[in-house]
């Protein structure tokens, strides 16, 4: 009647983090991923060199072999940007990190 104890939800816009193709996290070649064992999420087949940060929010974590980075949002919700498949095997050699500190 009142809905007093329904858990409100927050929705938070993303937007893909470099330019390709959007393909469902189900249609991805990696378990971790098409399961959804680290959460929901997109994949992207890249056509750019570069990735952005695709929310606002703080970055909370940048993994030593520069293939995924941590942030987590105002609303308080944690995202991975995550770079390829099997990627932690190339012990960051390909990747470049560029942080902005504010």
């Amino acid at each position: 009647m009142f809905n007093l104890f329904k858990k409100k939800t927050k929705c938070v816009e993303f937007v893909s983090p470099v330019d390709g193709q959007v393909i469902e996290i189900t249609d991805t070649n990696d378990d971790m991923f098409s399961q959804k064992m680290l959460g929901d999420g997109f994949a992207v087949k890249p056509s750019s060199d570069y990735i952005y940060d695709q929310v606002s929010g703080l970055i909370t974590s940048v993994f030593s072999t520069k293939h995924a980075v941590g942030l987590k949002t105002e609303e308080g919700i944690e995202v991975l940007l995550h770079l390829g498949i099997d990627t932690v095997e190339l012990a960051g050699k390909p990747f470049s990190i560029r942080l902005k500190k504010e």
